[in-house]
Formats: structure tokens, C-alpha cells, sequence
């Protein structure tokens, strides 16, 4: 491939494509693992209040006869599962904090954790200020 000066060079490549891929086993291996992890977590709970919500929108839209209909005097099927768009939102809420406090925050504070220590090594003992 020629470039746009004539010659016959590589084209330039971004920085981030020269650099091997991080080792799991180092700690930034492990953090952008972490970082995968939780925005998979995020991604899927996002994915389901969002079916919910529109699911929920949607009957609203295609179903309104089905939704008023009376379960008991005063409540609509339309009513319960308004409440149950809310309920399912928190619940999802609940599993994210759930995983989150077992998971993503004692990995978290174990690297975090790890480089501080790290860091006082490669530092080494302070002179005294003089």
C-alpha cells in the first residue's frame, strides 16, 4: 500500500495497537477485566427495565382494553402493572447493588489496595525535610 507521500510505509498505527493485550494476572489486567465485567452487569440490567418499561409502554399503546379491565373494584390490570414496572425497577436495583457490594467493590478495593502498596515500594524511605 502506498502512501499518500509516495512511498511505500506502513500506515501509522495507534498506540493502543502496539501494546499487548493487559495479563489478568496484573493489576491492570485485572481492573479492565472488572471494568468488562460491570458494564456487562450494567448493560443487561439497562436491557431489561428497558423491555420492561417499553413492554409496559407498548401494552399501553396495543392493549388498552386488556389493561383496563377490573381485577377487583378500582383496580385495573393497566394499575398493577403500572406498580409492577416500579417493583421490577427496584428489584433490578437490588441486584445490581447486591453484586456490586459482593463483587465489584472488594475486587476494587483489593487493586486499589495493591497499588498503594506498590506504590510506597517503588517509592522508597523519604529524606527528612532539612
Amino acid at each position: 500500500m502506498t502512501a499518500p507521500g509516495g512511498d511505500d510505509t506502513q500506515p501509522a498505527v495507534a498506540r493502543d495497537e502496539l501494546r499487548p493485550p493487559p495479563d489478568i494476572e496484573a493489576p491492570e489486567g485485572r481492573l479492565h477485566a472488572l471494568a468488562r465485567e460491570r458494564a456487562r452487569v450494567a448493560w443487561t440490567l439497562t436491557a431489561a427495565v428497558v423491555l420492561v418499561y417499553f413492554g409496559f409502554i407498548a401494552s399501553v399503546a396495543f392493549a388498552r382494553g386488556a389493561l383496563g379491565a377490573l381485577v377487583a373494584p378500582g383496580l385495573s390490570v393497566g394499575i398493577l402493572a403500572g406498580a409492577l414496572v416500579i417493583v421490577v425497577s427496584w428489584l433490578l436495583t437490588w441486584v445490581y447493588v447486591g453484586w456490586a457490594n459482593r463483587r465489584y467493590d472488594p475486587v476494587l478495593r483489593s487493586l486499589q489496595s495493591e497499588r498503594s502498596a506498590q506504590a510506597a515500594r517503588t517509592a522508597g524511605p523519604r529524606s527528612a525535610p532539612t
